[in-house]
């Protein structure tokens, strides 16, 4: 058995192992273990994309410089160089070993780990018992309603981690229904996801489903209007009556009492929009250093909360417009912005990225933090290899089921 045929298999299934380890999380040790591996069969076409190599070059040498001269806390900054090293270690290895393989490959990765989350969430949400690390433990109460919080962190130790990376990988999972043959599986574990966000009661991935389900049907409906009509009007109605179900009923206390009492909006994370857009200004658009975004915005507010909460505002109030912008392109190729709009057949891969490319900017503000965690790499890794097949055109246009 060669281990480099399935270091992108074991990198996106040791997600599972989430938060513990702390500093020594599993993805950050594996990717260092697999260093040697990758070094001795590398490709090297996967740097012909220079602006790739120029985002992270510039975004480790931004880590070091804050180090250096702009935070006052240089271990924290130097926490960030490390894992921005082993991040850009982990996005090259799931690249370079899944250069020749098939797409299905990597989707099948991703169920596989969402497989092993599950039956852990739902023990968590039956039973009210949670690993360790759990941020909140179990008793925590619902703030004012004073009923107690039913959720699923599994062993991310904060829900919202949880619901982040629910969200993110759920377009992958709604392919599965154009690659796999067993799509009664893929349908169950569509059911029990959409159970699990409701009950954690996260606004921004229940959008995200929501979303991702409904690209899904405009993307596979035929050209027929009586085909369009008829599955609008089915989705309508199972949408409309899911909706009234969680209104009627306790267990969605969490969620009903958000929706009704907020809505969409988010006050706390406007503010901290607001704040860190002001860092990058006060900053002179340089940033105000890996690491400092809470350190410096406890000198703009009176809030407990001062995480970011959104990768665009964690991203340029603490690297600056330079890492910014080519971040914007980091995201442009993995996304395969340029071949969206060619004219091919539909097929899951364009399903992936347009969806994805949708969600993107709400997913991406459900957890406080992101750019220090493996999970969004791995992510953008695996978009960045389907971009490769993508735009090589190694797929199929007509998508073909696979056991």
């Amino acid at each position: 058995m060669k281990i480099k045929n399935y270091i992108p298999f074991i990198l996106i299934v040791s997600q599972i192992f989430g938060l513990f380890g702390g500093m020594l999380q599993v993805p950050r040790v594996l990717a260092i273990i697999f260093l040697p591996v990758l070094i001795k069969n590398f490709h090297k076409e996967i740097l012909n994309n220079k602006i790739i190599v120029a985002f992270f070059f510039i975004y480790c040498l931004d880590c070091i410089i804050s180090m250096l001269f702009l935070t006052e806390n240089s271990v924290n900054a130097f926490k960030d160089f490390c894992y921005s090293l082993i991040n850009c270690v982990i996005f090259i290895e799931i690249v370079n070993f899944s250069y020749n393989r098939k797409s299905a490959y990597l989707l099948k990765s991703w169920l596989i780990y969402l497989v092993l989350t599950i039956p852990i969430a739902l023990i968590e949400i039956s039973y009210n018992i949670h690993l360790p690390n759990s941020k909140f433990g179990d008793d925590t109460l619902i703030g004012g309603v004073g009923t107690e919080k039913i959720y699923a962190a599994i062993t991310y130790g904060n829900y919202n981690l949880y619901n982040y990376i629910i969200s993110i990988s759920f377009p992958f999972l709604i392919a599965c229904l154009s690659v796999l043959k067993r799509k009664f599986i893929v349908f169950t574990i569509i059911l029990l996801i959409f159970y699990i966000v409701l009950m954690n009661g996260s606004r921004g991935a229940f959008i995200c489903l929501i979303i991702s389900l409904l690209i899904y049907i405009i993307f596979y409906s035929s050209n027929s209007i009586n085909k369009k009509v008829v599955i609008i009007a089915v989705s309508s109605f199972l949408l409309t009556g899911g909706i009234y179900y969680i209104f009627q009923s306790d267990k969605f206390t969490y969620l009903q009492t958000r929706l009704l009492s907020k809505g969409l909006e988010d006050n706390t994370r406007e503010e901290m929009i607001n704040i860190g857009l002001q860092m990058f200004i006060d900053s002179k658009f340089v940033g105000v250093g890996a690491s400092n975004f809470s350190d410096e915005a406890v000198l703009y507010t009176t809030s407990n909360v001062v995480a970011p909460h959104n990768i665009f505002i964690e991203l340029i109030s603490q690297y600056g417009l330079i890492v910014f912008l080519l971040f914007l392109a980091l995201l442009y190729y993995s996304f395969s912005v340029k071949h969206l709009f060619e004219k091919r057949k539909k097929n899951y891969l364009h399903y992936i990225f347009v969806t994805s490319l949708v969600i993107f900017p709400i997913s991406h503000t459900i957890n406080s933090v992101y750019l220090s965690n493996p999970y969004l790499w791995i992510f953008l890794a695996t978009l960045y290899s389907f971009s490769i097949q993508f735009k090589t055109a190694k797929i199929p246009y007509v998508t073909k089921q696979v056991r």
